[in-house]
């Protein structure tokens, strides 16, 4: 579960009857891009042996456990998310430092966060380094 997904997880925790539009909206997303973190937090869900997430009538629905984890968790998650520039200097450490070759999937999962989200750090390391020269 990415940075994401965690937030969206919180904010469907603390108001169950949260409208899309509203999380849409707040995080910036596509109604795709909510979709989709609701099927990997949900997948995180069941891999964690608890209930899925489900909707109906508008409303969310979810087991007590879905609270429980998030106690437990929730200081490990904000350990495991890195701000933007943390993630930066991570990679270009990584970059810098390494005589094997890379993989951006590696990097990813290391960071825990999206291939895409990496492509946008490493586009503003390259636009740091430039401005060094």
């Amino acid at each position: 579960m990415n940075r994401r997904d965690y937030i969206i997880l919180n904010e469907i925790v603390k108001n169950p009857t949260i409208k899309d539009k509203y999380l849409i909206e707040k995080l910036n997303l596509t109604k795709r891009k909510l979709d989709y973190s609701i099927e990997k937090i949900n997948d995180w869900l069941e891999l964690n042996n608890i209930q899925p997430i489900t909707k109906k009538n508008g409303k969310f629905y979810f087991k007590k456990e879905v609270l429980k984890i998030l106690q437990v968790t929730d200081e490990e998650n904000m350990m495991l998310f890195h701000t933007s520039r943390e993630r930066i200097e991570l990679i270009l450490l990584v970059l810098l430092t390494s005589k094997e070759k890379i993989l951006l999937s590696k990097i990813a999962e290391e960071l825990n966060v999206t291939k895409n989200t990496v492509l946008n750090d490493i586009k503003i390391a390259r636009e740091d380094l430039k401005s060094l020269e």
